[in-house]
């Protein structure tokens, strides 16, 4: 499927990448809802997306189920982002639930250090 934005042709499968570097990390950096060109037509949106690895910066027009693929792109990149928070959380606590333990046993933790 192709679209047609500024006179260049894309497929959709290339949104989140850029255009200079390649990097598959491209992002929305603004939207709004285009104007519609009439009744019974899809609608539009104009974006504006940024690539954070080379700073590569594009503006264009887009058909509602051209972006609907990479919404599905965006949304499994966030996806792997809490995915990898939660995991970054839970071994976080696991070494603070460890350098607890450890200091209860070495007696350095007292009542003092629970008083307000």
């Amino acid at each position: 499927m192709l679209f047609r934005g500024r006179g260049m042709e894309r497929t959709i499968r290339t949104l989140h990448r850029c255009d200079d570097c390649g990097s598959h990390l491209v992002q929305p950096s603004g939207w709004h809802e285009a104007e519609s060109l009439g009744p019974g037509t899809e609608r539009r949106w104009w974006m504006a997306r940024l690539c954070p690895e080379c700073g590569w910066v594009d503006e264009d027009l887009f058909d509602q189920s051209t972006l609907e693929p990479y919404e599905d792109e965006l949304d499994a990149g966030t996806d792997v982002l809490v995915a990898a928070l939660r995991e970054l959380e839970h071994e976080s606590m696991a070494a603070e639930i460890e350098t607890f333990v450890f200091a209860l046993g070495e007696d350095v933790v007292t009542a003092d250090d629970f008083a307000r």
